[in-house]
């Protein structure tokens, strides 16, 4: 399902960025064109904070930037690889106009691990969660390394006073919230799919080559 989507996770370390790196770049022209996507989601920072809080905080004191509290600044290794595919300079074909930064406040900062999300135990018997959108146009000058780092460094300085903010008055600063339902019958028809899809890729698809190889191995090997 993790290919099915067209997902790539970017690991490795310093040794391998640039072949990773590479091999998005790769990634992104095998499937962003062809399937006329129109988005990119990416987690620049990394999608568990707990896991690199304090990988994050020495690279800011390393990097002589201000420690972030509630976030960690990000590596700008695969948004300029992103736009040197799709940004501005490409032209000849429709670029990426606009980068939506999406903020993910949890009350009181604590965030429910899968388990809890999935049992309903909700931190505090509360299960709403908030969302802050700022849009930004994508310009030429970002596709400049120095440019590109300098505006997602701001970025994120900003997001950690909004985080601190909403973890003190569950909700962010000069906003007004709108309460948005997503419906049960809606997620349970999403994910009686996707068990669907998961199923029948395992029981047509990888059992019997599963079945096959094994055979194959051992058969070869008599």
């Amino acid at each position: 399902m993790w290919m099915a989507h067209g997902n790539f996770f970017i690991n490795g370390g310093v040794r391998r960025r640039e072949k990773v790196l590479n091999d998005f770049k790769k990634h992104l022209n095998s499937i962003y064109w062809v399937n006329n996507l129109g988005y990119i989601v990416m987690y620049p920072e990394g999608s568990r904070f707990y896991l690199i809080k304090e990988s994050g905080t020495n690279f800011a004191i390393k990097n002589n930037l201000k420690p972030l509290e509630h976030c960690a600044y990000p590596r700008i290794g695969a948004a300029k690889t992103i736009l040197d595919v799709v940004g501005p300079k490409n032209n000849s074909k429709k670029p990426i106009k606009y980068i939506v930064d999406c903020t993910l406040g949890y009350p009181k900062g604590i965030v429910p691990d899968i388990r809890d999300a999935l049992l309903q135990e909700w931190p505090h018997g509360i299960s709403n969660v908030g969302i802050h959108y700022k849009i930004h146009k994508v310009t030429e000058d970002m596709c400049n390394e120095e440019t590109l780092q300098q505006f997602l460094y701001k970025c994120y300085q900003d997001k950690d006073k909004l985080l601190d903010y909403y973890y003190k008055n569950d909700t962010f600063p000069n906003t007004k919230p709108r309460l948005v339902s997503f419906p049960w019958n809606r997620m349970i028809i999403v994910e009686v799919f996707w068990l669907s899809i998961f199923f029948t890729s395992y029981f047509f698809i990888i059992k019997p080559l599963s079945i096959y190889l094994f055979q194959v191995i051992f058969t070869s090997n008599i």
